[in-house]
């Protein structure tokens, strides 16, 4: 994968060439970015500011789950295996939930991760 310098951007002028597979090979964020833009951002760090606006948002949705059914953290966290401080880190949106514990947390809730990101982004 190509990393450029964080603040450039990238558009249909200068996006590099697809790769094997017809796949570009630079990483591009167009899923969350507001539609008609004509330019994307790429940033090299990890920290992107859509990205924890899209973690702040899901722990708020699971945080909101949680309590609807009748769950306090600690029960919930101990529920889907997942140490209760972890657990309060997703829901206040400072960690990078991984793909296992978000499928472990949308079976506890009884609802799907499409429906969990409904809306978000």
């Amino acid at each position: 994968m190509r990393i450029q310098r964080a603040g450039s951007y990238v558009t249909k002028e200068n996006a590099p060439a697809p790769g094997r597979g017809g796949q570009s090979n630079l990483l591009c964020l167009d899923a969350f970015w507001p539609l008609g833009s004509d330019q994307w951002p790429f940033f090299a760090s990890t920290s992107l500011p859509i990205m924890e606006h899209i973690q702040k948002a899901l722990g708020s949705r699971i945080r909101k789950l949680r309590t609807e059914r009748g769950f306090s953290q600690m029960r919930f966290a101990r529920r889907c295996g997942l140490h209760p401080s972890y657990m309060g880190e997703i829901e206040r949106g400072e960690t990078n939930l991984t793909l296992a514990s978000l499928i472990l947390i949308t079976r506890r809730l009884r609802t799907t991760i499409a429906q969990l990101f409904d809306g978000i982004g």
